[in-house]
């Protein structure tokens, strides 16, 4: 594990693009879903706060790649809806070695129709560096619009820097990951749904994520899913809930480096 960490940590700050990781949703039913994010059941992405009933909402999770600890990465949140409009104030963090990726934003979410619902995010990004370059600071947008074109149909839409944003530091300039994705989900029942999502980071290779869900008695929800980007990584998870919190636990597993986990909580206020 010692030899594993700095190739890790050098692979996250050199042959990534920066601030990389802060693109990737810290959600234990995104992992579980084979990383479907956008369109997917019980979504914490922006616009997935708007579809929500819950008028006020808190959570935390956490999610560790390959059992090394500085590849840990952290998120927090509350979110109050005053219908149709939702207001949000988020916060995560990556990296606990010399490398490191912190981020706060603001969310602003709208129900336009019974068809249709955007969200608008803004991050203040920070970004340090394991050697004695100073840390970078700089902001960005984040958006994403879900469509319902049949009540059992949701089709997404998710683009993570919409603002292109880049930053100077002392050997040029370096861009932050400009995030496509595009999500297909359809609720076959009450208990089962079906996500696809495809991922294009603009100078990185492509990504195909699909999963699905099985609701168990309304409280426990069964995860699994698959993901393929540099090979397929199968995943799964699972969700409970009891009165007004729900805990959620996911798993991948990359068939190389090992095992990423993710865990959190939610209290969801009617």
């Amino acid at each position: 594990m010692k030899l594993i960490t700095p190739w890790l940590l050098t692979w996250c700050c050199v042959f990534t693009t920066s601030a990389y990781q802060l693109s990737f949703p810290v959600s234990p039913v995104s992992t579980g879903l084979g990383g479907c994010h956008t369109a997917c059941p019980g979504s914490t992405a922006p616009a997935g706060r708007v579809e929500s009933t819950v008028r006020l909402s808190a959570n935390a999770a956490a999610h560790n790649s390959y059992g090394v600890p500085e590849l840990s990465h952290l998120q927090a949140g509350l979110y109050y809806k005053t219908p149709p409009v939702v207001i949000g104030l988020t916060a995560q963090h990556f990296g606990f070695g010399g490398y490191g990726e912190t981020a706060v934003g603001l969310d602003v979410g709208r129900k336009f129709s019974p068809h249709w619902s955007a969200a608008l995010r803004g991050w203040w990004v920070r970004v340090a560096w394991p050697t004695d370059e100073k840390p970078v600071h700089t902001g960005l947008l984040e958006a994403e619009v879900l469509v319902h074109p049949h009540q059992r149909l949701t089709l997404g839409l998710h683009v993570f820097n919409l603002s292109f944003t880049r930053y100077r530091v002392r050997d040029g300039k370096l861009f932050l990951p400009v995030h496509f994705r595009l999500g297909v989900c359809y609720r076959f029942s009450g208990q089962w749904a079906l996500s696809v999502e495809g991922e294009k980071e603009l100078y990185g290779p492509p990504g195909v994520h699909a999963g699905c869900q099985y609701a168990v008695a309304r409280r426990v929800e069964l995860r699994l899913g698959l993901e393929a980007r540099s090979g397929i990584s199968p995943t799964g998870g699972i969700g409970v809930r009891f009165k007004h919190f729900q805990c959620d636990l996911g798993i991948q597993y990359h068939w190389k480096l090992g095992v990423q986990s993710s865990v959190g909580i939610q209290y969801l206020w009617p």
